[in-house]
């Protein structure tokens, strides 16, 4: 007879709720509202209309007006085409992140009712970077907390150092689920990551309230969203064979006789 340490319906619970620490009680709402179920559908509809609607109007465009991947691409052309993605990139991260974060996580919760609700903070009225690393995913947050934070300070780490480790992890972890996902590995996630960290270090002592809010949003702009972008604009260049540039070759010398 196998025995479990924990038991099995307690396992399965917190494998589908909306948290990555196990506890043995959860806390629970006494029951399931269906209207508010609905709510949040109709949300996630909206954002995934939205999202593909900003993918195959926006982005897709400016994928497809490229001749070469970042990696070959000159200095000058780089700067070009991240000045056309960063917008369109920001909108889709914070769509992303609403859908994620609040419809489906709420969701999610509601079904299994499921008791703390508290996925994020009020991450958009952060006055530094730090703040908003902390506020921005708070199950994540927890489990740093638990896992990582709390076995570096037992093991007599200062309260600075365990920030940098777990921030290097971190990027490092982001950095290798990308490259895993998309087969390419450039780093730019990981050094824009370790640019953040070089910038709360040196500017938050600076930027101080609406100052250190603009800097938070300035770096969600230029951010490790738009690295991400970069990471999917070479895949979808690896993917797009020969023939896609020939046929736009075609269609460019036939609007050009067109014209004569």
């Amino acid at each position: 007879m196998v025995e479990f340490l924990f038991p099995l319906p307690e396992l399965y619970y917190f494998l589908l709720a909306p948290t990555l620490c196990y506890q043995r009680d959860f806390p629970q709402t006494p029951r399931v509202r269906i209207n508010f179920i609905l709510q949040s559908l109709v949300e996630m509809v909206i954002l995934t209309q939205l999202i593909v609607g900003i993918m195959q109007q926006w982005i897709d465009p400016i994928f497809q007006r490229s001749k070469k991947s970042f990696a070959d691409m000159e200095i000058a052309a780089r700067i070009e085409h991240l000045v056309e993605l960063a917008t369109p990139t920001h909108f889709l991260w914070l769509m992303f992140f609403f859908l994620f974060s609040h419809s489906y996580l709420n969701i999610l919760a509601e079904l299994l009712r499921f008791g703390d609700r508290h996925f994020y903070g009020d991450w958009w009225n952060a006055d530094t970077l730090g703040s908003f690393w902390r506020n921005w995913n708070v199950p994540f947050q927890k489990w740093i907390q638990r896992h990582l934070y709390e076995p570096f300070l037992k093991k007599k780490f200062s309260t600075k150092q365990a920030d940098i480790l777990i921030f290097i992890v971190v990027s490092a972890l982001l950095e290798f689920n990308i490259a895993l996902a998309l087969q390419r590995c450039h780093l730019w996630l990981f050094l824009n990551m370790m640019f953040e960290l070089l910038l709360a270090f040196l500017l938050d002592r600076f930027f101080i309230g609406n100052y250190g809010n603009g800097l938070v949003w300035f770096c969600l702009l230029l951010g490790p969203p738009l690295a991400v972008t970069t990471y999917y604009h070479d895949h979808y260049m690896s993917q797009r064979g020969p023939s896609d540039d020939f046929q736009s070759v075609q269609l460019q010398q036939e609007k050009h006789t067109k014209m004569h």
